[in-house]
């Protein structure tokens, strides 16, 4: 089947959508599961009080027998229907799964690497399509706006350069539901404050509303899972509708945390919202020229030690500085309480092997290896990301904040790696002697003399 360029494709983006009825930005929460899980969240509960219903805002994925009245049933649409046909055929695939749906709207499950390069943009160009066609003869909203999309990894999509069509596929989307518990395990509390937040930014930028952007519950502790989705940015996201997707028997303590969180429909108001420890900007900004200096790496005095001989025990120390990067300063610690965070490491490469050790709170490193091979050694300083935690006076995961301020610093290196992988990333920074370049051994390993 042919392919539409993708040129064509990009060039749309933001530009449809906007003319949609007012209803549909109104507060929906998708019930994603099987038959009797979700009679049990729509029916009478345990502590004696109602359901979810349309009162909600609920709609269910359809099932049989199903739970609400047919207007509130969305179908499905896999990924494999979809992926390898051209944006018409994709078009055909969700204009049919419209029609078949009592509430006239489909969704994606899921929008995963099968959407990368050019069947993300084929996504897109069927989207540009369903936008010029209206939903039916009564209706002022248009089919692009009835297709709602699973995500479950929301890092990659959000920053690959191969996921593009894709992101413009979600502006034109109605709805675009992160899986806050993908097959790789529940997401972690810098997860939970980082993804929300960033596809609501997205959307933003494509010029449609926020509210389109969804937290999709999975199974799991609820009370942890609703605790994480009222704090922080994330809680506006929350407001937009939370859904729940397999969630079996503890579908009744989604229902139970829905209740006591959400307010009802006929209110403007918003969940009650927690707040976390943040970032300031001076802090985010030395963050960021920690990270620039992976490329122009930090210089030492040179180690006064002979060459190193194999086999033969080697005890080095390492002297980095009382706060090279600037990161006390900045953070209002003294040099101490930044180095006794833990979260800087120096790592020892040698040939064959590498030692990882901390740096004290003098500034020093202490090394000790028995090397087999001979050759160069290097040296470099990690930063892990909870770094930004300690520094906020924050327990770990909870300063995912960080990257607001790192855009208001005008951060060009961090933003992308900690949208990925929140939580997870790190800065490493070449060690060189003076007068050396970056990667440099500091010292050499020779054989023993004869």
């Amino acid at each position: 089947m042919r392919r539409l360029p993708a040129l064509g494709v990009l060039v749309l983006a933001g530009a449809v959508g906007l003319s949609a009825s007012a209803t549909a930005n109104a507060r929906i929460s998708i019930l994603d599961d099987d038959a009797p899980s979700i009679a049990r969240a729509v029916g009478l509960q345990p502590d004696g009080g109602a359901g979810l219903g349309v009162a909600d805002g609920a709609f269910q994925i359809s099932t049989k027998p199903a739970a609400l009245p047919a207007a509130y049933r969305i179908s499905r649409v896999r990924a494999d229907d979809l992926v390898g046909r051209d944006a018409t055929g994709m078009a055909d695939v969700l204009r049919a799964g419209i029609r078949a749906s009592g509430a006239r709207r489909v969704v994606i499950d899921e929008l995963g690497p099968g959407f990368r390069g050019e069947d993300g943009d084929d996504l897109a160009a069927a989207l540009t399509v369903l936008s010029r066609e209206r939903v039916s003869s009564a209706s002022t909203e248009v089919r692009s706006r009835r297709v709602h999309v699973y995500v479950g990894d929301p890092g990659a999509l959000l920053t690959d350069p191969a996921w593009a069509g894709a992101r413009v596929a979600l502006g034109r989307a109605g709805g675009v539901w992160l899986r806050t518990t993908p097959d790789s395990g529940p997401w972690t509390a810098s997860q939970w404050l980082t993804w929300p937040a960033e596809t609501a930014r997205l959307l933003s930028r494509a010029g449609v509303s926020t509210l389109r952007a969804h937290v999709l519950m999975g199974a799991g502790d609820q009370d942890l899972a609703w605790r994480l989705a009222r704090t922080g940015s994330t809680c506006a996201v929350l407001a937009s509708g939370p859904g729940a997707q397999r969630l079996g028997t503890g579908i009744t303590a989604f229902v139970a945390r829905f209740r006591a969180v959400m307010p009802p429909t006929s209110t403007k108001r918003s969940p009650e919202c927690l707040t976390t420890p943040v970032v300031d900007d001076a802090t985010a900004a030395a963050l960021e020229d920690a990270a620039e200096r992976e490329v122009t790496g930090l210089t030492i005095p040179p180690l006064l030690t002979p060459p190193l001989v194999i086999g033969e025990p080697a005890q080095l120390a390492v002297r980095v500085g009382a706060d090279p990067l600037g990161l006390a300063a900045a953070a209002g610690l003294t040099p101490e309480e930044v180095w006794d965070t833990g979260a800087l490491q120096l790592v020892v490469q040698y040939p064959g092997a590498a030692v990882t050790v901390p740096v004290e709170g003098d500034g020093t490193a202490r090394v000790e290896f028995i090397p087999g091979l001979p050759g160069p050694v290097t040296m470099s300083l990690t930063l892990s990301s909870d770094l930004a935690d300690r520094l906020a006076g924050a327990d770990t995961g909870v300063a995912a904040e960080l990257i607001p301020a790192l855009r208001r610093v005008g951060s060009t290196v961090l933003v992308t790696r900690a949208v990925e992988t929140p939580g997870a990333w790190s800065i490493t920074i070449p060690i060189a002697p003076t007068g050396g370049a970056p990667g440099d051994p500091v010292v050499q390993v020779i054989t023993p003399p004869v």
